[in-house]
């Protein structure tokens, strides 16, 4: 069980206090203090009203979440399609990866494989959504378009933050 940061007694003590600098009558809440919790919590004039809280409107930074996810989802199938086709495990292309290397570079002659598995994949998968009606063919061809630029992007992109890190 989670304790709660601050009790019941804090909070009404740090209002109290607040109140008092303020110059609000504050004697109802030292009464309340000394009452059970029952009876301060049943007590008409110590409830309060809780306040409606409305949800924020939708905003594009979950778009922006949403795609950083996808693009770490490509990076993921990435590695893990660049460990298979060289034999090595994914924390050894992670390794170099950290090293300053791209995939490209790690997969060296097997980099078009990977590419062409990579997609088949996500090819894979868009005919599931679209045989279930999520996505159209339309939508279909832009994604698979857009995943190839992608796709070559990833491969040849150096994980700059981290080779400066590694030098």
């Amino acid at each position: 069980m989670v304790r709660p940061r601050f009790t019941l007694t804090r909070i009404a003590l740090a209002g109290a206090g607040l109140l008092t600098a303020a110059g609000i009558g504050a004697a109802t809440i030292p009464a309340a203090l000394a009452s059970t919790p029952t009876a301060a919590a049943t007590s008409p004039s110590t409830v309060s009203p809780t306040p409606k809280v409305t949800p924020a409107p939708a905003a594009k930074g979950g778009e922006k979440a949403r795609a950083r996810h996808l693009g770490l989802q490509l990076r993921r199938l990435l590695v893990a399609q660049t460990a298979k086709q060289t034999g090595q495990t994914v924390a050894q292309v992670r390794a170099e990866l950290r090293g300053g290397k791209s995939l490209d570079a790690i997969a060296g002659s097997k980099a078009q494989a990977v590419r062409d598995a990579v997609l088949d994949t996500i090819t894979r998968r868009l005919d599931a959504l679209r045989a279930k009606g999520t996505i159209t063919q339309a939508q279909e061809t832009k994604i698979l378009a857009r995943m190839q630029t992608r796709i070559t992007k990833v491969m040849a992109a150096v994980p700059h933050h981290k080779a400066g890190a590694a030098a």
